[in-house]
């Protein structure tokens, strides 16, 4: 591996601006909590003001309850983290448990809606480390609180702005997907042409959902407008897809409003789903929590009392189902990036900085934290190290070669029992996941194939198989190419598994074939 690969950034458009603004509300939120509560103790009002991570461009009132959900899951495992505290033995169970039960929370019923469950298992674990001081933790308990509320309202900022962003900004991605698939050439090769479909789905898909969920502005002119971009391009949508199938049927100019998939499955629907033992929620959050015990133990082992950066390092490198070669780049991107940030914090130290200077340097290393994250995860630690260690030294008065060689050896640890976690785990586990969820889309295809077959798209049982399958289908995707890439010997599956989701967007398409007695008149309802 290349030095500069290893180093060079994403190229990812869009993302620095968002940063940035992320960034912003952050920092005042951390500035405010100095102000009333001094700088030492306010500082951790970074911990309620990274909340903000999970703004992910919803519209206003989800943006509320969503802020609001988050900040109240942070501030309860932070206080969680609190109460254990005093007994020492219960650490690593205790950071085990917040990591099975946020990490399956997280994958089953977030769909998506934030980056990772980290936020919540980090303040778990911070709070079992802050907490040995109870007094200080049950104030970091409060202040966090604080922080969090008063996170959420400065998130509203942006909707003065632009009241219509973040359905403005989906719709405008679903159009320019749609758009990308609807013009590749007809000798496009197949692979291609399916993975272009799929993507068009997943953002048309996420489009309804965010315009469907802008209550109360769902019957404002410009939500009106948006719905009926989105009617025409998810026509285009369908249309090109037929094309390809060698379909020239006439698609629907109108239909009701079970014509599009707004709504996302039930709660009953997700937990069964994930708690299947061969479901990749479990598969994730087992592997998570075995290595985070592992990483736990092996750090009291070599004689660290209180061993959160190792629990830390080995959740973060397996929050996610990836190959082994992604996991072992971010597992070294993290122990690099982390010795960099130990160095920055020596030359921090130096200067022998005060109260607010301490503040300064956590702020800066925030910002760029935001920025590094979605263009390279080894200069987000360079960051991060500093950002977190500076906190804790304002906290305890710790010194710098202590907490340095601590986080150091910690996270040398957490990584390397991640990786052995990860390459154990590796055998034979993605052939039973991409098993089982390929029968779990094969049985969504079928009940809707049964619903067309009777005229039943638009009524409840068959709104509710579409909305399933539409599920199914996108996790199915993502499961069979994650799987083919960890075990390159399942690389057989690849084409049955397509043919089965070509099969299965297919049958969502059905719906949107118009009836022989449609002459294309007609009101269509507003989503």
């Amino acid at each position: 591996m290349r030095l500069g690969g290893f180093f060079a950034p994403h190229r990812t458009s869009g993302v620095l601006r968002p940063a940035l603004v992320k960034a912003a509300i952050t920092a005042t939120t951390v500035v405010v909590c100095c102000l009333l509560f001094g700088p030492k103790l306010g500082v951790f009002g970074l911990l309620g003001g990274l909340v903000t991570f999970w703004e992910t461009d919803r519209p206003l009132w989800p943006r509320v309850r969503n802020s609001l959900l988050i900040t109240a899951l942070v501030v309860a495992s932070l206080a969680f983290g609190v109460a254990i505290a005093p007994a020492r033995w219960a650490f690593v169970p205790g950071a085990v448990l917040i990591v099975i039960v946020f990490s399956m929370l997280y994958s089953t019923f977030m769909l998506g809606r934030g980056p990772s469950p980290v936020l919540p298992i980090y303040a778990g674990v911070v709070g079992a480390y802050f907490g040995v001081d109870q007094q200080l933790g049950w104030q970091l308990v409060g202040l966090t609180a604080f922080a969090g509320l008063l996170t959420t309202v400065l998130l509203l900022v942006p909707f003065l702005v632009a009241p219509h962003g973040p359905e403005e900004r989906a719709t405008a991605r679903a159009r320019s997907a749609v758009r990308a698939y609807a013009e590749l050439p007809d000798d496009a090769p197949a692979t291609v042409a399916q993975l272009s479909r799929n993507a068009a789905y997943a953002a048309m898909n996420d489009a309804l959902v965010t315009l469907r969920s802008a209550w109360p502005a769902t019957r404002g002119v410009r939500h009106r407008a948006l719905g009926d971009e989105l009617f025409v391009a998810q026509r285009e949508l369908v249309t090109a897809m037929f094309r390809r199938l060698g379909n020239d049927a006439p698609v629907r100019t109108s239909g009701p409003v079970g014509s599009l998939v707004l709504r996302q499955p039930s709660w009953r629907y997700l937990a069964a789903h994930a708690l299947h033992p061969d479901s990749v929620q479990w598969y994730t959050t087992w592997r998570m929590a075995l290595a985070a015990a592992l990483g736990g133990v092996a750090s009291l082992a070599v004689g660290i009392g209180y061993p959160y950066w190792g629990i830390l390092t080995a959740v973060i490198v397996l929050n996610q189902w990836m190959d082994r070669r992604s996991a072992l780049l971010r597992a070294a991107q993290r122990t690099v990036g982390t010795l960099l940030g130990v160095g920055v914090v020596f030359a921090v130290s130096a200067l022998h900085p005060g109260p607010w200077a301490s503040v300064a340097v956590v702020l800066i290393c925030m910002t760029g934290m935001y920025l590094a994250f979605p263009l390279n995860y080894a200069w987000a630690l360079v960051c991060i190290t500093p950002m977190a260690l500076v906190l804790v030294q304002a906290a305890t008065g710790a010194g710098t070669v202590r907490i340095t060689s601590d986080r150091f050896l910690d996270t040398l640890i957490g990584a390397a029992a991640a990786l052995v976690v990860m390459w154990v785990s590796s055998l034979g586990f993605p052939r039973r996941l991409a098993r089982t969820q390929s029968r779990r889309s094969e049985r969504a295809v079928i009940a809707v194939e049964h619903a067309n077959e009777r005229g039943r798209q638009f009524e409840p049982d068959g709104q509710h198989a579409r909305v399933a399958l539409m599920y199914e289908l996108t996790h199915h995707v993502a499961v069979i190419e994650r799987a083919v890439i960890d075990d390159p010997k399942l690389a057989d599956l690849r084409a049955p598994e397509m043919r089965l989701a070509d099969r299965g967007y297919a049958a969502l398409g059905r719906a949107w074939l118009a009836p022989a007695e449609d002459d294309g008149s007609g009101q269509r309802e507003q989503p």
